[in-house]
């Protein structure tokens, strides 16, 4: 009830009492206003909560009445529950406001809150710390009492009303008169300062100890690998066996890395499932576990396990073909790179259209090698552009995005190859000298690998060409010893594709060779003519025709190369030079040998002329003599000498003495001959003097 007492307008609490209450009613409140001057004024009240701008006018209305000089009005505060409000009076005169004052009161109408701060689920263990909590939203609280069937509490009470509206008490509870499942009741009062009353009982059952089993766990989405994809909350299926043996019922909470995510609510049964949120998992290896725990609180924890979570697909980084020349005729090589840090890679596919859905591409083999060919059987088209795309998967089943590589195709076509060689070129013999071969791409395709090969007589080399696009050139080196001069013939092959070419080579004779040929050069040159010389001779004495043959065959050769080598000199061509000396060393030895039997030959045939000349003159002479004797019996032989041929025949009137003149005479002619057949035989040594 409120009353106002009109005196001058002034508002005045006169019950509850200001002082001591605090502005705290439970029930209804008067408000004194004294008037003196206006005894027909009238009050009209409004209420509102603390802190809101809306005003709401007393349900009932205002009675007023007067004690002496001082006029009261009164209004009933019913309507509104507990809490804090605002109360204004309006004093009016009908048509206008006189004054208007206003109070904060608060109203408590309710009973002050009693709970368990621990054990709240009515099952302890070995003597628990138990702890009372008192609250009242409104009024401070003041007094509290908790008592048990065997404990006293309040002698161990602890009180803790700091706040003022909030107390607690800690105490130990005694279980030790207690068995597994036997109950006590603990009761506690409290009274606030509004006055209002409350008490609660709270039964509690002793649960001493764990009796199910270790609880076991397994998550349904893991792999064989205990990788998991995580696309959502994660499912942990938790079993705990001989639930029955337990005197309250079980909960399971699931850790990762030790932090509790998720804890069910108490069941009495072996199965239990609670589902990690997905936003509190981070991708990778995580140690999982399970806790069972009775409402006593004694729990057991399950063996801890480590699982990978992985929620991101893998990420393909690259895509690309091995060569970077992308045209073909066939299979190709190519190469990725691709990630994924949590669970890793686990499969790989190419397929040549968007169409194809995950899982149905072409497999790779090798996925750890990031590379694999491209098989030709798989490019179902002839189109010369083409597109191949790739994706790779994860463990626990995650595809990548995407990835493409374009390229042209061209079933039909081989690679071709053009060889680029230089023209004729020389070198010093013992010297070196470098030389160029240019392979150019004259087809469609990239040249993969090209052996190029020179071959000759004074050298042998091979190089390697790969990824021709356009043209490569690779370098030979040429470093021909002194015994190589001379001018060859260089081939320049490939293979795989073929292609040849040529050119000549020239080995120059250095300066040392120039002065060797020179000098056997002259040697030669000497005998040379010495032998013409003796050819001219024996020809002008009319050899026979046989001995002119083998001169001509063996002989004359062995002139002509020397002229050759000379003409050859004297046009600075040495290694040409060197090739007909080394043909003439054979050409000597068979023009001595020949002109050796020609010189045998003609000596006997020398010989045999003389001695036919010395037998004819004999044959002469015995003809003589024996006419001699025949004519010296004549007597008519006159006395003057005759001559017969050549030879004077003396006189033979004297026979005998004439006779044996005749054969001094022949004596003496023979003589002659075998002197003129001696300076015959030196004559002809002389013709023979070019290979002395």
């Amino acid at each position: 009830m409120i009353l106002i007492a009109g005196t001058g307008v002034s508002l005045e609490w006169s019950n509850p009492d200001p002082d001591t209450q605090q502005n705290l009613i439970s029930e209804g409140f008067e408000l004194n206003v004294t008037d003196s001057d206006h005894p027909d004024e009238s009050v009209i009240f409004y209420w509102s909560v603390q802190g809101e701008d809306e005003k709401n006018r007393f349900a009932e209305d205002t009675q007023s009445s007067s004690v002496g000089d001082i006029n009261y009005w009164t209004a009933e505060l019913s309507d509104q529950g507990s809490g804090e409000y605002t109360i204004l009076a309006n004093l009016t005169n009908g048509s206008d406001t006189i004054s208007t004052e206003s109070i904060d009161l608060t109203k408590d109408q309710g009973s002050p809150s009693i709970s368990l701060q621990t054990q709240e689920s009515g099952f302890v263990q070995d003597n628990p710390d138990v702890s009372v909590v008192v609250e009242d939203d409104f009024s401070d609280i003041d007094s509290m009492t908790v008592s048990t069937a065997f404990t006293d509490i309040l002698g161990q009470q602890q009180e803790n009303c700091s706040s003022g509206n909030k107390c607690i008490k800690e105490f130990s509870l005694d279980t030790g008169q207690l068995s597994d499942g036997q109950s006590i009741d603990l009761s506690a009062e409290a009274s606030d300062i509004a006055g209002n009353l409350g008490s609660e009982t709270f039964p509690l059952t002793y649960d001493g100890s764990y009796e199910a089993d270790q609880p076991e766990f397994s998550i349904p989405d893991a792999d064989d690998n205990d990788d998991i994809h995580v696309t959502g909350d994660v499912e942990v299926d938790v079993t705990v066996d001989n639930i029955d043996e337990e005197t309250s019922d079980v909960r399971v909470t699931c850790f990762v890395d030790g932090e509790e995510l998720k804890q069910t609510d108490f069941e009495d049964e072996n199965d239990f499932s609670c589902d990690l949120p997905e936003d509190d998992l981070e991708d990778g290896n995580s140690d999982v576990s399970v806790e069972a725990c009775d409402q006593a609180g004694n729990c057991e924890t399950s063996d801890e396990r480590s699982f990978t979570f992985d929620s991101t697909p893998p990420i393909l980084d690259s895509f690309s073909t091995v060569q970077e020349y992308k045209k073909f005729g066939g299979g190709f090589e190519a190469e990725f790179s691709a990630e994924d840090p949590d669970s890793g890679i686990q499969k790989a596919e190419y397929f040549f259209s968007t169409a194809v859905l995950p899982g149905e591409g072409n497999d790779i083999d090798q996925v750890d090698d990031e590379q694999f060919t491209v098989e030709e059987s798989e490019i179902t088209t002839d189109d010369v552009d083409q597109t191949v795309y790739l994706r790779v998967m994860n463990d626990v089943g995650q595809w990548s995005d995407r990835e493409s590589v374009e390229f042209e195709y061209y079933p039909d076509e081989a690679p071709e190859v053009s060889l680029g060689v230089p023209e004729d070129i020389s070198v010093m013999a013992g010297e070196q000298k470098s030389f160029d071969v240019v392979v150019e791409n004259t087809g469609t395709l990239l040249v993969d690998s090209v052996d190029v090969k020179v071959s000759s007589d004074v050298y042998e080399g091979t190089e390697e060409l790969s990824d021709i696009s356009g043209s490569e050139t690779t370098t030979f080196e040429l470093s021909p010893n002194q015994s190589q001069i001379g001018r060859y013939e260089v081939t320049v092959e490939t293979d795989g594709p073929v292609d040849s070419a040529s050119f000549n080579l020239s080995v120059e004779a250095n300066e040392e060779q120039r002065q060797q040929i020179e000098s056997r050069l002259s040697d030669l040159s000497s005998e040379a003519e010495k032998v013409r010389s003796n050819i001219s001779g024996l020809r002008s004495d009319g050899i026979g025709s046989d001995l002119n043959r083998t001169i001509e065959e063996d002989v004359d050769p062995f002139v002509q190369k020397v002229e050759r080598a000379q003409n050859l000199t004297q046009q600075g061509k040495y290694y040409l030079a060197q090739n007909v000396l080394e043909s003439v060393e054979q050409l000597e030895r068979s023009a001595e040998d020949s002109l050796k039997q020609v010189r045998k030959e003609e000596r006997v045939r020398e010989r045999n002329r003389l001695i036919k000349m010395v037998l004819s003159v004999l044959a002469i002479l015995v003809a003589a003599v024996v006419g001699l004797l025949v004519y010296a019996r004549r007597e008519d032989i006159g006395e003057k000498n005759l001559s017969i041929g050549k030879f004077d025949i003396p006189d033979m009137s004297n026979t005998r003495d004439k006779f044996y003149d005749l054969i001094d005479g022949i004596r003496e002619k023979v003589e002659e001959l075998e002197d003129e057949i001696d300076h015959k035989e030196e004559e002809a040594e002389k013709k023979f003097e070019g290979f002395k």
